[in-house]
C-alpha cells in the first residue's frame, strides 16, 4: 500500500488521541467534536480497510467521500475476489455503475460518463472490478453480499459450511476459534470481516419462514 496512505493514517490517529483529551463546557462544540471524533474513526477505517485490502489510494479516497451514501434497489453482480459490480435494478433505466467492496463503494461512473469516454470508463470499469495484480482479495467473498431472501440465506450457510466456517449462529463471529491440537486457536474470522458476518447473521434471522438454525442443522446432516 503506498506510504501516503500509511501516513494519513498515523496523523489521523494523532489528531483523534488529541480530540479525545479536550472537552468543552459548551454542550453544542461538544457535540461537534464529537461528530468530528467520529468523522476521524470512520476514516481510519476505511484506509485500514484500504491497506488490507491493497486498495489503490484514489479508491480509499472514493470510499472515504462516499461513505454512508445508500442506493435504491441494486441489480449486484458477485466477483470471485469479493468486489460486486452494481446498477440499478430492473426495470429501471441503468444510469451508473459502481464498483463496492467490503460495503465501500470504490468507483463510480455515470452512462453521459461512458456515452462520451466509452472506451476510458469501461476499462476503468473492469480494472477497478478486476482488482489488478497483487490485490489482497477477500477470503471470502460471499460475506460481504447482503442476503435478501431464503435462497441468499441459503446459499450464504452453504457457503460458510463449504469452507469450514460454519459456527453456531447465536455466538458472536468475532469469538470463533480454530480448535486444533497442532496449532494454535487462531481466530476463524479476521477483524474486518467480523461486522460482515454479524449483518449476514442478523438478516438470517430477519427472514419470514426460515429457520437458519435448522438449515445448519440440516448442512451438518448432510
Amino acid at each position: 500500500m503506498p506510504t501516503t496512505n500509511n501516513t494519513a493514517i498515523k496523523a489521523l490517529e494523532s489528531r483523534l488521541a488529541t480530540l479525545r483529551l479536550e472537552t468543552n463546557p459548551d454542550p453544542v462544540a461538544q457535540d461537534k467534536a464529537d461528530d468530528k471524533i467520529r468523522s476521524i474513526e470512520s476514516e481510519i477505517y476505511i484506509r485500514r480497510l484500504g491497506r488490507h485490502f491493497q486498495w489503490s489510494d484514489q479508491a480509499i479516497e472514493h470510499a472515504i467521500e462516499t461513505a454512508g451514501i445508500t442506493y435504491e434497489q441494486e441489480c449486484v453482480v458477485s466477483l470471485t475476489n469479493g468486489r460486486t459490480l452494481r446498477t440499478p435494478a430492473h426495470p429501471a433505466t441503468c444510469t451508473y455503475v459502481r464498483v463496492e467492496h467490503a460495503g465501500h463503494e470504490l468507483g463510480f461512473w455515470t452512462s453521459d460518463e461512458w456515452t462520451h469516454d466509452g472506451e476510458i470508463v469501461v476499462g476503468a470499469i473492469v480494472g477497478l472490478a478486476h482488482g489488478g495484480a497483487g490485490v489482497n482479495a477477500a477470503r471470502f467473498g460471499f460475506i460481504y453480499a447482503p442476503i435478501n431472501n431464503v435462497e441468499e440465506g441459503q446459499r450464504f450457510l452453504a457457503n460458510l459450511y463449504a469452507n469450514d466456517l460454519l459456527f453456531h449462529l447465536d455466538d458472536d463471529p468475532a469469538s470463533i476459534v480454530r480448535m486444533e491440537a497442532d496449532r494454535p486457536q487462531d481466530a476463524v474470522f479476521m477483524p474486518c470481516e467480523v461486522e460482515h458476518v454479524r449483518a449476514r447473521r442478523d438478516e438470517l434471522f430477519q427472514l419470514p419462514d426460515f429457520d437458519p438454525h435448522g438449515y445448519c442443522v440440516a448442512l451438518i446432516g448432510n
